[in-house]
């Protein structure tokens, strides 16, 4: 049951609600909460590129 927790696909998931947490409290925080959730979005998405990138298995 730990091991789900260090599996790829839940690890990207994680970070991309995690990205997605933080841009909506900052937007909140600075009264622009739709601003916030798209750079979340943002955020999440390129964190999520990166992660697949390093954990290719065909290098």
């Amino acid at each position: 049951m730990s091991d789900d927790l260090f599996n790829t696909k839940t690890q990207t998931g994680l970070v991309f609600t995690g990205c997605l947490m933080l841009g909506l409290g900052s937007g909140m925080l600075l009264g622009r909460t739709a601003a916030g959730v798209m750079i979340g979005i943002g955020m999440g998405m390129l964190v999520l590129a990166f992660l697949r990138h390093r954990n290719r298995t065909d290098r």
